[in-house]
């Protein structure tokens, strides 16, 4: 699984290659699940809201956009959705659009950093792409056999349409009702983890 929070404002095709590499040999053939956050953007400059390169450059990435602390895509907008005294400079939104799959927790996220110390308000689309990557480890760890597009599919299947956003269905998202903020919805650690395990029940001498 790589987990990927960059972007480049020039498309190269050695990046787009390894990408390709990637979702196409890795594991073995299987392919590699690879999971991009979606970007920011300023709120002051909504003009680049679209999912930024690479994560808008192959199908098969799975990408993520970040959620505020009311559930909602991440957009700088209602102050009650964000913890402001925690040393806010600045809030970016979260980039969207058609190439957006689901969305995970983007502010106050507590994680390790580069010191070897420890920090509570990791925050933006960096901090949800992630989210997602865990989400695909565990379900690999359980059962190797998936491919990549077994990953992604099984994640955007189960996620859950939350933010009040009207989700509707359509013939380009053939893994369930989408929204272009939101994607498949929120992403679904459990849920995704446990359709990742095939169960087999026998009895005498039948298979089920």
């Amino acid at each position: 699984v790589i987990s990927n929070s960059w972007g480049s404002s020039v498309r190269y095709k050695v990046i787009d290659d390894a990408i390709n590499n990637a979702l196409r040999n890795g594991r073995g053939g299987k392919g590699c699940v690879v999971v991009f956050s979606s970007g920011n953007y300023s709120v002051s400059m909504p003009i680049g809201s679209s999912v930024g390169y690479p994560a808008n450059s192959n199908p098969d990435i799975l990408v993520v956009g970040a959620t505020s602390t009311c559930g909602d895509r991440l957009n700088g907008i209602n102050p009650n959705c964000f913890s402001w005294g925690r040393g806010f400079t600045s809030i970016a939104g979260s980039c969207y659009g058609n190439e957006l799959d689901v969305v995970a927790p983007g502010i106050e996220i507590p994680t390790t950093d580069l010191s070897n110390s420890f920090i509570t308000d990791f925050r933006h689309t960096s901090a949800a792409a992630p989210h997602a990557a865990g989400v695909a480890a565990l379900m690999l760890s359980l059962n190797g056999n998936l491919t990549q597009k077994d990953v992604n599919k099984i994640i955007e299947q189960t996620a859950k349409k939350t933010g009040g956003y009207p989700y509707f269905l359509s013939l380009s998202k053939p893994n369930g009702s989408w929204h272009n903020e939101m994607g498949y919805g929120l992403l679904n650690a459990s849920d995704a983890v446990s359709q990742s395990v095939c169960n087999t029940l026998s009895l005498v001498n039948l298979s089920f």
